[in-house]
């Protein structure tokens, strides 16, 4: 007892984000001498369920938005940074595989955001969410004006990660006797040697033996791809 006023202790302590939590008090038996009264020794009514309030603001929807890189959680209003962000805190899923995050830390640059750091890179097809839940009796996330941040779940991250579009081959600086040794399979070859015009081939095959019609062929569509097929070591 305090004056006018009933002090309770709690287990853990009591933030304005916390879960509703309401109080009772059952009134002693007429046998019992510890009773709540007032100064004119008036016993205390008993009562039910009478819900707690918590002084100080909860922020509901504080986050703007999330994007990856890893993944960069940014608030409508700046954090405060009275307390470091813990990465037991947040939790990232994402459709390609399990994600672990790593790291929690404010960005040095926007007091708006704080970055997570993860366990692997995401893909350009995949669904990113994340979600932060207050761990219970600890402060967690404030911001600049005094405003707790409630918990999120499973709220959209931007995929930034870049598509492939498409395939480029790079060719190699090498000359003909570059490739006639090797590692067996295809090369790409930067410069075309032969310089048959389309139908030189079938031109060129009149009297030669059989097969070397083919030959040629094969030659000048080897030629028009830059593909050669050198079989020994190369440089």
């Amino acid at each position: 007892m305090r004056g006018d006023k009933v002090v309770l202790g709690l287990s853990v302590w009591a933030f304005p984000c916390t879960e509703p939590f309401t109080v009772t008090y059952n009134q002693p038996g007429p046998a019992e001498t510890e009773k709540l009264r007032s100064v004119w020794l008036v016993e205390a009514a008993g009562f039910e369920e009478q819900p707690v309030t918590i002084g100080g603001g909860c922020r509901l929807q504080w986050m703007v938005g999330a994007r990856t890189g890893s993944v960069v959680l940014r608030g409508k209003r700046p954090f405060a940074k009275d307390v470091e962000p813990q990465k037991e805190w947040f939790t990232v899923s994402a459709t390609g595989g399990p994600v672990t995050v790593t790291s929690a830390a404010w960005s040095p640059d926007d007091p708006h955001e704080l970055k997570l750091g993860v366990s692997r890179d995401f893909t350009a097809d995949e669904t990113v969410t994340v979600s932060y839940r207050r761990p219970e009796g600890a402060a967690g996330l404030w911001d600049v004006d005094g405003n707790q941040l409630a918990d999120i779940t499973d709220r959209p991250v931007a995929n930034g990660a870049p598509a492939a579009t498409a395939v480029t081959l790079a060719s190699d600086a090498g000359d003909d006797a570059t490739y006639a040794a090797g590692e067996p399979g295809p090369r790409l070859h930067r410069r075309i040697a032969l310089g048959e015009r389309p139908g030189a081939a079938r031109r060129a095959a009149h009297g030669r033996r059989p097969g070397d019609a083919r030959r040629a062929g094969a030659a000048v569509l080897g030629a028009r791809l830059g593909v050669r097929g050198g079989t020994g070591r190369g440089r």
